[in-house]
């Protein structure tokens, strides 16, 4: 399901998160898209691709997150995201190789459970309040295993 890069307007509505299992693809991207990400996202297990990139999404990314194993790409930048990044994010070890949370109101650490991402290879954090060690992560890309970018975090 992709409606990227229209004027579209309104809540996201939580009965995205009833639609079926089989959704693979949601990128509702560069739009005008307003609200929560309802917690019931995780009942989509078969989600490889999820971008709500450049909307005015507020609240925090569901801590349940992290039950979508198949996960390969996750996009939120440029949204009013709060909170942390949940630590649960980490149980997406197999397929997750792109994350990108840039320009957000992100706070608290980085978790040290994204070291855990084995194919993880591009993660933007910039323009959050975020802080901590990342040394697990420097680890990573020091072996070349992934483009990082912390600018302003």
């Amino acid at each position: 399901m992709a409606f990227s890069h229209n004027f579209l307007k309104g809540p996201l509505v939580s009965t995205i998160a009833n639609s079926t299992t089989q959704l693979s693809w949601i990128d509702p991207g560069i739009n005008q898209i307003h609200g929560t990400i309802p917690s019931g996202i995780q009942n989509l297990v078969n989600l490889t691709y999820l971008d709500f990139a450049m909307n005015d999404l507020t609240g925090s990314i569901p801590p349940n997150i992290g039950k979508l194993h198949k996960m390969q790409a996750l996009g939120m930048l440029g949204n009013k995201l709060s909170r942390g990044i949940p630590s649960s994010i980490g149980n997406l070890i197999t397929f997750l190789f792109n994350i990108h949370l840039t320009s957000n109101n992100l706070v608290g650490d980085v978790p040290s459970s994204l070291a855990a991402c084995q194919n993880l290879k591009y993660l933007t954090l910039s323009n959050n309040n975020l802080y901590g060690s990342i040394s697990n992560l420097l680890r990573n890309l020091m072996a070349g295993a992934m483009s990082f970018l912390l600018a302003h975090s």
